[in-house]
């Protein structure tokens, strides 16, 4: 798995979604209008250890954005739960997820706003660094 996957099953666990139609990895899809989307982007350098083959520690970044719907109260609602997911993915405990050791989920910024896209629906972002045990 990766770790799109390991965090999509993880959010879905907690009950924020359902993995292919509220949560997505990987791809913003048209529909529905109130998703959560993670996305990954380069992170820093792994670790490596001497005697030992290959990538030790990976650090994958990931791009959390939440999408409202255009009813009132949507802002809000997505607001408060992208809120919801950067204080459960910055509690700072180690995680096994999906059998993989997560040594840290360290957020990089607090919540923003990104932009509204064309039809309207708001998007909050922010980014998170996962600090991963290779299996």
């Amino acid at each position: 798995m990766s770790v799109l996957d390991e965090l999509g099953t993880y959010l879905q666990a907690l009950g924020y979604g359902t993995r292919g139609t509220t949560i997505f990895e990987g791809r913003v899809p048209t529909a529905p209008d109130a998703v959560i989307v993670l996305q990954e982007y380069p992170g820093r350098p792994g670790e490596y250890f001497f005697g030992e083959a290959g990538e030790r520690i990976h650090r994958p970044r990931v791009q959390v954005l939440v999408r409202s719907g255009i009813a009132a109260g949507d802002y809000a609602t997505a607001r408060a739960l992208a809120e919801t997911i950067y204080q459960k993915l910055s509690e700072g405990a180690s995680l096994t997820l999906s059998g993989v050791r997560y040594l840290a989920l360290t957020p990089q910024q607090p919540v923003f706003k990104l932009d509204e896209d064309t039809n309207g629906r708001t998007r909050f972002v922010f980014n998170v660094e996962a600090e991963r045990e290779q299996p």
